[in-house]
């Protein structure tokens, strides 16, 4: 959709990767946030990321790259409560 906007300025494959790193890690604290009753429950269940053939594979592999990075860095919060007070 970038390129269909005519913007040259931002890769595509870089714009996904950062979208899906930065999609994963905010759910990631919703999720955190919903286990300890802070948030409302809901579920993410699939996401569409769009990009033509000419930036297809690119898009694939810089995704795949958000998803591991976001990944490592879920795995390395700290687990421990938002809030000490009880709700």
């Amino acid at each position: 959709m970038i390129r269909d906007e005519g913007n040259t300025t931002i890769d595509v494959g870089e714009g996904d990767r950062a979208f899906v790193e930065q999609m994963i890690l905010t759910y990631g604290t919703e999720r955190s946030l919903q286990a300890q009753g802070l948030a409302p429950a809901f579920a993410i269940e699939s996401v569409v990321i769009e990009a033509g053939p000419t930036y297809f594979d690119d898009a694939v592999v810089r995704v795949g790259d958000g998803i591991s990075a976001a990944t490592t860095e879920l795995g390395r919060r700290d687990t421990a409560g938002y809030a000490t007070a009880p709700k």
